[in-house]
């Protein structure tokens, strides 16, 4: 792990695409994007609002632990995660699959 501090780029790994997320982007304008652990709130909205060109009006972030699977005898961990809830400011909207709408 470097010292430096990291790019905007860098800071959101990609959308967090789920049924839930689906519906949270549709009703309310809420977005979810997986997010490395370096990452803060502040960071977070200044890199979604310089990489997609929208207006953030909030941000919240979650801890995902890992999960413990199994297969057959044998089990595992899988790794954890942290993931970002972004509100967009009210008349901003943003399509995931290229740019902003």
């Amino acid at each position: 792990m470097s010292t430096h501090a990291p790019v905007l780029h860098d800071l959101i790994l990609g959308p967090h695409l789920t049924e839930k997320a689906t519906r949270l982007a549709s009703e309310h304008k809420q977005y979810v994007f997986r997010v490395s652990d370096l990452a803060d709130k502040h960071s977070i909205q200044k890199a979604v609002e310089v990489l997609f060109q929208v207006e953030v009006a909030r941000v919240t972030l979650a801890r995902m632990p890992g999960k413990t699977k199994r297969h057959g005898n044998r089990s595992g961990r899988r790794s954890g995660f942290k993931k970002a809830y972004v509100v967009l400011a009210p008349g901003q909207s943003l399509d995931l699959s290229g740019g902003t709408e």
